[in-house]
């Protein structure tokens, strides 16, 4: 008997710790998600950055030219 009380205390201990996990593991899943969107948003900045920087470079070239 002493040995189904412990059984069943460990398999609620068990039940809780999985269920922690789940909940933890869904958290961390959406911070992930926030993450990647952050990601994705900083390297569309950074392509912007780098396409204006690209024209502004090309309209100087063109500038220097024609007034040469």
């Amino acid at each position: 008997m002493a040995t189904d009380s412990f059984n069943v205390r460990r398999a609620e201990y068990l039940d809780a710790k999985v269920k922690a996990l789940v909940q933890e593991n869904g958290e961390l899943k959406g911070r992930l998600q926030d993450s990647n969107h952050e990601i994705d948003r900083l390297c569309m900045v950074v392509r912007r950055q780098i396409h204006d920087e690209s024209l502004v470079r090309k309209l100087s070239q063109k500038q220097f030219h024609s007034e040469s």
